[in-house]
């Protein structure tokens, strides 16, 4: 804990994310919803409602349905507030095959809300994950390596803090 503000200084610090990744690394093999736990708690941390996100469950896109999807609050010039999608997130368990998993963000990127047709995406596979970009016409683009949730909690920090600081045009 950081001393002087008593915030955590990374999500491994939060009690709720410590008790789901305890949870799923007991049993490497547990169902896609004990992994969903964690990555919401994660995903929470890390895209903070305070800071204009909102992280929603199986969000219903028609053609797919997102594990989750960061949405992000904005408001247009003159205009209403909104959200926009941040991020399309596919979560499955340990020993699903990664080229499934990213076949099927692919799927959910291609049904994004957003009229600049860009939205940043990440890929997990039990506690690894993997950060994107999705452009219209392509694939998906790596953003990072392979990133252990427990293991690379400093990696996976950096990486959503750069997407937050560069985020894609919402129009």
């Amino acid at each position: 804990m950081n001393e002087q503000s008593g915030a955590a200084m990374s999500y491994l610090d939060n009690s709720i994310v410590a008790t789901h990744l305890h949870t799923v690394e007991l049993d490497p093999a547990a169902s896609e919803a004990k992994s969903r736990r964690a990555t919401t708690a994660i995903l929470r941390w890390l895209f903070r409602e305070d800071e204009g996100y909102d992280v929603v469950r199986g969000d219903d896109r028609g053609d797919s349905v997102p594990d989750f999807v960061v949405l992000k609050m904005e408001c247009g010039p003159g205009g209403p507030p909104f959200a926009y999608d941040f991020m399309m997130v596919e979560c499955t368990k340990a020993g699903v095959s990664w080229d499934e998993a990213y076949d099927r963000c692919i799927c959910h990127c291609s049904n994004t809300y957003n009229r600049s047709r860009q939205v940043y995406a990440m890929v997990q596979v039990g506690m690894d994950v993997q950060f994107y970009k999705w452009e219209e016409g392509s694939t998906l683009t790596p953003l990072s390596g392979t990133l252990h949730q427990r293991d690379d909690v400093q990696g996976v920090m950096e990486r959503a803090g750069y997407l937050k600081a560069h985020p894609f045009p919402f129009v």
